[in-house]
């Protein structure tokens, strides 16, 4: 666990990102984040929770666990879920979470591809009524990464699961 306690933190780090942002980004309370890199009551991260952070650091869970260098593909777990969220946002929320200032956290490695713009767009187009423009790429995928960097925050605003 000293191991994990200690990767968690230096991951952290070299990406300059403060504990209170990485609890933002993962929806990991950041009162857990800090038991964790403290080693605090010898607790193991849930399975959930480390499966999230590695995607995070692009690492593997085992690296992130016990060491090493080895980055992950993908990150197709903390996607999943953010596109889960994603798709509960009504037009009005989405406008809110677009037009809110960037904060300046650093995604490590956010891997939005093409294929969640186009479900993303498709789904928060479909009241669209032509001639009218809906929603294009580039504001939202905008969206996803303002999202991405105060996740914590917006979830509790928007009352997402």
């Amino acid at each position: 666990m000293e191991l994990f306690a200690e990767n968690l933190k230096r991951l952290r780090k070299d990406r300059g990102m403060t504990q209170k942002q990485l609890a933002q980004i993962s929806d990991i309370p950041e009162g857990t984040i800090r038991n964790y890199e403290q080693n605090r009551d010898g607790h193991d991260p849930s399975l959930h929770n480390l499966m999230i952070l590695a995607d995070i650091f692009d690492v593997t869970p085992y690296n992130l666990y016990y060491g090493g260098k080895k980055e992950m593909t993908t990150n197709s777990i903390y996607m999943d879920e953010m596109l889960s969220e994603l798709f509960q946002l009504n037009r009005n929320a989405i406008g809110e979470i677009h037009d809110s200032e960037p904060n300046g956290i650093s995604l490590p490695k956010l891997s939005i591809s093409d294929e969640i713009i186009t479900k993303l767009t498709e789904c928060w187009n479909t009241d669209v009524v032509y001639p009218k423009r809906g929603l294009y790429r580039n504001y939202v995928e905008q969206t996803i990464v303002r999202y991405a960097q105060d996740r914590q925050n917006w979830k509790k605003k928007f009352g997402i699961e």
